[in-house]
């Protein structure tokens, strides 16, 4: 390994965000995701979702007509990515095996839901918006809620790249 492979890695570990700022990017606000899971070829695909941060697990909800779904029954091992929209860029990359877990009323799929798509959501644009009537054909069909168990978790911020470069112009200070 060169001394050039050292020095990027050290670096990213300074970038990486502390327990509390991972907790407040990705619960501030509403963050879609991106997961990434296993077609049978083993190749990977990628779906958005929205999902909830208790500080140790990511939680989401796939109805259970969707292919999403029919890939986590046959490998359960997952990449979960969320990123903000706005520069200085930040992002969390969550990797680990999606399991089942029981969901009655489907309370936290609901309130997955409904962090994402009531009125007064920062991620909703549709001023007329029934949330209710949604929620009903949200679950019309069946979901699963999964708990992501972690095996591994990395993120970045590029705010702490400020002392080593300069944010707005992208070059190297000193």
């Amino acid at each position: 390994m060169t001394e050039d492979k050292v020095d990027l890695k050290l670096a990213r570990e300074e970038y990486e965000m502390t327990a509390e700022e991972l907790d407040e990017f990705l619960n501030a606000r509403p963050r879609f995701a991106s997961i990434a899971s296993l077609r049978k070829t083993g190749s990977p695909i990628v779906d958005g979702i929205g999902f909830e941060w208790d500080g140790e697990y990511a939680y989401f909800s796939v109805r259970d007509t969707r292919a999403l779904r029919k890939r986590l029954d046959r490998d359960q091992r997952v990449c979960l990515h969320v990123m903000n929209t706005e520069y200085p860029v930040r992002w969390a990359r969550l990797e680990g095996v999606a399991e089942p877990i029981p969901d009655p009323g489907y309370e936290r799929t609901l309130r997955i839901m409904r962090k994402y798509m009531a009125v007064e959501s920062e991620a909703q644009e549709l001023d007329d918006f029934k949330v209710d009537e949604f929620a009903k054909a949200y679950v019309e069909f069946g979901r699963t809620l999964y708990r992501l168990r972690l095996t591994r978790l990395h993120s970045h911020d590029a705010n702490k790249q400020s002392e080593l470069y300069d944010l707005t112009t992208g070059r190297r200070r000193g």
